[in-house]
């Protein structure tokens, strides 16, 4: 599918037409037309409005996840040091969800504690060494 067709899709879906859906995004309802139908792509402005109106711009740009924008209030577990340190806020508070980068953050956190896992671990091996 292009950008055109999922967005067509989803005016479709969630708004049972593109008119209604430009209208909700606040496009003129030509320019509207001009994307769904892949004469233009969304300006980044456009994509503002877009995912302003419910749109996950992962979703629209690479067919991946939800096509709704994913908001969540889960809180932060505030008996881990992290949640200790960030206090009761909710993970939005936190972290832009609609950030289209999201993911590729998660991921090179996910890899800088595995890093910093292992040179706990090996700290503690180090200290164990040095007691012997």
């Amino acid at each position: 599918m292009t950008i055109g067709e999922r967005l067509k899709f989803y005016a479709k879906t969630r708004h049972r037409s593109v008119r209604n859906f430009a209208k909700v995004c606040d496009i003129h309802p030509s320019q509207m037309s001009k994307y769904v139908n892949n004469v233009n792509e969304p300006s980044i402005s456009a994509l503002e409005k877009i995912r302003a109106a419910g749109v996950s711009i992962d979703w629209l740009i690479s067919g991946n996840g939800s096509m709704d924008v994913q908001h969540t209030d889960l809180t932060m577990d505030t008996a881990s040091p992290i949640g200790m340190y960030l206090g009761e806020k909710t993970l939005s508070d936190v972290f832009d969800l609609n950030d289209p980068n999201l993911s590729d953050h998660i991921v090179w956190m996910e890899s800088a504690l595995h890093s910093l896992k292992d040179l706990v671990k090996r700290g503690a091996i180090l200290s164990d060494e040095k007691k012997k």
